[in-house]
């Protein structure tokens, strides 16, 4: 990425442009999927679950790249690594004009898994923090909304999905690696960073008791079929 520029024109150049990056794979590549299910039924008489499967197979897929993403895109240039997570996902989308086979789908929901683990859940924080000194938090914030009402009425096709598995598998994946991979000393400093006085040993347990709770929410959800 070269020289980490922040605070200049060229930043919001780059917020603009991972709006852009969730956009067009996520919203008019991805969450169209819902619309296609029951005429793919139908056809090849598939049953829900053959169909669907590969909904359930990405977020898992992408829980687990998810670590080796964030790696890759410190360490390389992200233009190169973004472009070719981008590039996956693209081609394994063009692949679906010829599938026949259920497997077929769930194999995509793999290379989906993985591809997303690098444009969905890291490119936006990870490029706003290289390029905002300041209020990195509200343009991630800002992003999120629009990103939000654009994908939304793709969304809503499959938000069961979502709210059963994905979400809180990504909650426990984040406090897992807050609370248990990252070393102790650096997670408080960034709990601190900006307090008044420190916080004390009670927000470690909460951590730990929060990690147990998303969990208990994945595992009732998906034997209850969604608990809200």
């Amino acid at each position: 990425m070269g020289t980490q520029t922040k605070g200049s024109n060229y930043a919001w150049a780059v917020a603009i442009a991972c709006v852009a990056f969730y956009a067009v794979p996520l919203g008019f590549a991805a969450n169209h999927a819902g619309l296609f299910i029951t005429p793919v039924m139908d056809e090849f008489g598939w049953s829900r679950t053959d169909a669907t499967l590969f909904m359930t197979i990405q977020p898992w897929v992408a829980a687990i790249c998810t670590p080796f993403a964030g790696k890759l895109i410190s360490k390389y240039n992200p233009r190169w690594v973004l472009g070719c997570a981008v590039l996956v996902f693209a081609l394994a989308n063009l692949a679906c004009a010829w599938f026949t086979e259920p497997w077929q789908w769930h194999l995509y929901g793999v290379f989906y898994g993985a591809s997303a683990a690098f444009w969905m859940y890291i490119a936006t924080p990870t490029m706003v923090n290289r390029w905002f000194a300041k209020n990195n938090g509200s343009v991630i914030g800002v992003i999120g909304v629009i990103v939000a009402l654009l994908i939304q009425p793709w969304t809503s096709q499959w938000m069961d999905i979502v709210s059963i598995y994905i979400c809180p598998l990504g909650a426990a994946l984040a406090a897992i690696m807050f609370f248990v991979v990252l070393p102790r000393k650096e997670a408080m400093e960034e709990v601190n960073h900006g307090a008044k006085k420190p916080v004390g040993k009670w927000f470690e347990y909460l951590g730990y008791g929060f990690i147990v709770l998303c969990i208990l929410a994945l595992i009732l959800g998906v034997k209850y079929g969604g608990i809200g």
